[in-house]
Parts: structure tokens; sequence; C-alpha cells
């Protein structure tokens, strides 16, 4: 299935964005982040950020030491190891330079195998997280951000670019920097833990506002990063102080508050961002309604209550975990990507395509014990308490990782075609085409254009089970 965009005919996911280090003596020096095309920032989950309750579920875990994974559209990817940053992908991976090299055509100029980047901005060993978006890059340094690739629609956060393999500042950040970033398709939301006195929200957005996906007004600050000022559920303005966690989607982003609320806003037309469609006025082409106002989105009523923890997005999909481990997500449902066959309610798309939708979360169905989610454009993978991968969604390319390319309509273990047996990864990163688990030291993927070999980017698919990257 493939998902087209209005500037490029592409396969479409999210990114997952990575977090800060945790018990880093265990964990080899490697960093990882896979791209997806059109994608956005799918995931992000929590690590020291203060969260209250997170020592009571001592099972839910965040990123890992040295870990970074995040998936853009474009089937690229990125690690860092060693100290050097690699990146690569298939035709189309690198068309604007948002991989950090020689941008490419769609005809020429794949990196089948990783290649070693260095026109950064900082050295790559001090790089702590990348997150990947459409056709850019955002990259932080410390808590320093820049940014590579397309700056047509302000996806660098500095109009005096013109746009490349170099990154440049982003600029209207806060002094102090941010902490976490996410990417969406053609816009990218960090946020600080230490917000600058006065600021009215601690969450701050760049890149193209069509569908609101900067929760601002319109004519607020182009060009350039500024906080979320949209009206909240109708309350005042720049309502979100106390963001722990962002991530991004297609045309949407949303945000953990350090209270377990999600907020998410942007596109609504498959009701990704919540249970409201907002405005019919979205001026961006691609939504026929979205939202600069943040929406609350609550997971179902339960005894005991189920307390998100962790959040993760897809292009027209979201999704949730909850402390009790299990996953909640809404969205577009077009490619089982919501795990839950019970989602009647039709959404049509720009396309005239239609799928079951709906703007309330489902949960996952036959999953449970859950510690780490992850999502990509049509797809979302999990991690339970044996580090074993679940994966759900789109399986035309083998991003489900069982050896074939067999739709499903719940999730699947990942597991070697031949003997059965799972197998065990401490992260994951969920692209447009395409899955990467990091083992141990070892980097392993599956699925179309994103596996690190050899093996040619033809169009059908050549990894359907996990193959280890050769760095």
């Amino acid at each position: 299935m493939r998902l087209v965009r209005r500037h490029v005919s592409v396969a479409v996911a999210a990114v997952v964005a990575p977090l800060t280090a945790v018990a880093p003596a265990c964990l080899p020096d490697i960093q990882f982040e896979s791209a997806a095309a059109d994608g956005g920032d799918g995931s992000v989950s929590f690590a020291d950020t203060g969260m209250p309750n997170v020592d009571a579920a001592p099972s839910i875990i965040g990123p890992f030491a040295n870990d970074q994974f995040s998936d853009y559209a474009q089937s690229g990817r990125c690690a860092v190891r060693e100290g050097t940053l690699y990146c690569w992908g298939g035709l189309g991976s690198n068309l604007t330079g948002q991989l950090g090299l020689t941008p490419d055509t769609e005809d020429a100029g794949e990196y089948l195998l990783p290649t070693a980047v260095t026109m950064t901005a900082q050295p790559a060993s001090q790089i702590t997280q990348l997150a990947m978006g459409g056709l850019h890059t955002c990259t932080l340094y410390g808590r320093t951000t820049y940014c590579r690739g397309t700056n047509d629609d302000s996806q660098l956060g500095n109009p005096a670019s013109q746009g490349g393999p170099v990154d440049v500042a982003v600029q209207g950040l806060p002094a102090g920097g941010l902490d976490f970033i996410a990417a969406a398709d053609e816009s990218t939301c960090g946020i600080t833990l230490l917000p600058d006195a006065g600021s009215p929200s601690n969450v701050y957005c760049w890149g193209s506002n069509g569908e609101a996906q900067l929760g601002r007004p319109q004519n607020q600050l182009p060009g350039i990063a500024g906080p979320v000022t949209g009206a909240l559920d109708g309350g005042p303005t720049g309502a979100i102080p106390d963001a722990i966690a962002i991530a991004g989607g297609g045309d949407h982003h949303c945000a953990l508050t350090s209270s377990h609320v999600i907020l998410c806003w942007g596109g609504t037309q498959y009701y990704e961002s919540g249970p409201l469609q907002g405005s019919t006025d979205c001026p961006g082409g691609n939504e026929t309604t979205c939202s600069d106002q943040p929406q609350t989105v609550t997971l179902p009523s339960s005894e005991p209550p189920e307390i998100p923890v962790a959040i993760a997005l897809g292009f027209v999909h979201s999704c949730a975990l909850a402390m009790s481990g299990n996953v909640y997500c809404w969205g577009w449902d077009n490619a089982n990507q919501l795990g839950n066959t019970g989602v009647t309610q039709i959404c049509t798309n720009a396309n005239e395509n239609t799928g079951p939708c709906t703007g309330t979360p489902v949960k996952v169905a036959n999953l449970s014990g859950i510690r780490l989610l992850r999502a990509g454009g049509v797809d979302t993978c999990a991690l339970d308490q044996a580090q074993h991968a679940h994966c759900w969604g789109y399986n035309g390319d083998g991003e489900l990782g069982e050896g074939d390319t067999a739709p499903q309509t719940a999730p699947v273990v990942v597991a070697d075609p031949q003997t059965g047996s799972p197998y065990t990864f401490d992260d994951l990163a969920v692209g447009a085409e395409g899955v990467c688990g990091r083992s141990g030291d070892t980097l392993y993927c599956w699925g179309n254009g994103v596996l690190g070999t050899e093996a040619p980017d033809s169009g059908t698919p050549t990894g359907l089970s996990p193959a280890p990257v050769q760095f």
C-alpha cells in the first residue's frame, strides 16, 4: 500500500523519537535512527523526566542508553556507531540531502550500505537524538537543535537556509534549548523540561502549518520555531506548560504531560488527533479538517484506571501505552494499524479511499504486558517483558517480520520463519516500509529499502525477516 503525498509519491511513515539515556554503562556505544518517507516522528516514550508514579511500574521502560530511533519516509535509516554517523536507504531516500549525504534523484544515488556522514554541525559523538521527517532530519547535539534537508515549508526552522545536506541551526527556540524532538512529515516539535520564565508553553514547533500541526494560528512566527499557543479544549492559549514527551505523525503531533494527559493537534480528518474533527478551514490541502487547539485524548474507563505513560504516532493513527502494559490506538484503520477489528465508523481520505476510523482509543487485541511502543506510517510495534516484538498493520513489504506479506488483523510476534523462535530486541524503529530492531550491539532490519545490505531496492520485498545491517 502506498500513500501519495502532494509533493512526492512515496510510502508514508512516521518517525520514532528517541529519549535520554538510562543506565549507560549497561549498553554498547551505538545509537540508531530510521527514516520513512513523508512520515513523522512516530513514537516517544519517557525517561528521567519526573513523570509521577513511574517507579510504580518498573516494567514500563523508556529509551535505552546510547540508543536513538526514529522513522521517516523514503525508507532511510541512520545510526551513530562508535562515534560515527552512518545513513543508508533505497531510491529516493536522500532527495533533499536529508540523510546528510550528497542529494540523489529518484533514478540514482541510493545508499544501500551504511555511509559515513561528515557534514554535521558538531561531532557525531555529541548527538543525543535524531528525528527524521518527510524530507528533513533534525538532530539534537546536547540541547541544541540543527536540521537539514528541504526547507520548502520551513522544516529547518531557519528562513535563511536554502536547504541541503548541511546542518543549520533552528531559530526561535528557548535559550536553554530542547530536551526531546519529534518530526512529522513537514514539521517538527520539541519540548524543554526547563522552560524559559514567562513562556506560555514548553512545546515548540516549526515547519509547515498547513494542517495546524504547529499548534498556533497560521500567521504566527512564519519560518522559525515558536511555542504551541492554540487554545486547549476551549481554555486559555498556551496551555501546555508541562509536556514530558512529544511525538509526530503525518500532519499531527501529540504530547504527554506530567499528569498523564494526552494532548493532540493538527490534522483531524481521520480522528488521528482525537474525538473532535476541528475546523473545516484547513489550508494545507492534505486534511479537510484540522485544529490548532490541542485536544485531550482519554483512554477508556476501567478499574483500576488506564494511565498513559508513552505515545507513538503513525501517519494517520496514534497509539498510547498504559501503565498496565495495555496498548490503545485511534485514527484511521485502513491497514489494521489500530489492532482491533471492532472499529466500524468509516472515513474517506483526499483520494476518496475509505477505511474504518475512530477518535476513541480502542484496545489492541491479543496484546498485554507491553513495555515499549513504536509506530510507523501504517504499522505499530511493541516490545513485551521478554523483549519479543509484536507488530500489526500493513504487511505488503514484510513490515511484520513474519516471513511473508500476508495481511494480519492482530499483532504477530516477529520470529524466525524457519524455527518459529521469537527474536529478542532492546529497542525498535518503525518506518514507511520497514522496521529495525536493536539487539545488543547489532541492528536488524526487515521490510523494503531499509536493510543496509547489498540487496537491491527493486520494489519487491526482499527483507521479510530480520537481517543484520552491514556496518
